[in-house]
């Protein structure tokens, strides 16, 4: 909703911030990609996705305060249906070899593997990557789902 590469600006720049023990920003971002809405309400608008990897010492469950937190000022309303338009939704998809099944959190996150606007801007910085609870890299989860389904991913020039 809104403006969304205003959006996403804000957030990149929130999680540079977070420096997390840093001294020179090492933030790694993906390419921008517009996807169909999936799972979310008739007539929602198209979202725009990317990952960001960044090395951090906080704890997934501060990572997550402090997203909910970020969200939260660029006017996400909490209360909102699941799956409904937001401004803005920043998901913890992964932290190093951390696993976390809590009611709040699951690591690494449960439906990634499903989704073409994960695994896509993923696979371009993290090929290779292979998740805690997969056998297969992230670039061959990407292969495996895209021979299942159409890409109606879109690359964006940011």
């Amino acid at each position: 909703m809104g403006d969304p590469l205003s959006h996403i600006r804000a957030a990149l720049a929130f999680l540079d911030s977070l420096k997390c023990g840093r001294t020179k920003s090492t933030l790694e971002v993906s390419p921008l990609y517009r996807t169909r809405p999936v799972d979310c309400p008739p007539g929602s608008p198209d979202f725009i996705n990317a990952v960001a990897i960044f090395p951090c010492s906080h704890s997934p469950e501060t990572l997550l305060g402090l997203f909910k937190m970020f969200e939260s000022e660029r006017g996400r309303q909490a209360d909102a249906p699941r799956n409904s338009p937001r401004p803005l939704d920043l998901d913890l998809l992964y932290c190093g070899e951390i696993t976390l099944s809590t009611p709040a959190l699951t690591l690494p996150h449960p439906r990634m593997a499903e989704r073409l606007f994960v695994l896509k801007p993923l696979a371009h910085l993290r090929p290779d990557l292979i998740l805690s609870k997969q056998s297969v890299t992230i670039l061959n989860l990407l292969n495996q789902l895209l021979a299942r389904e159409q890409d109606t991913t879109i690359k964006i020039v940011s």
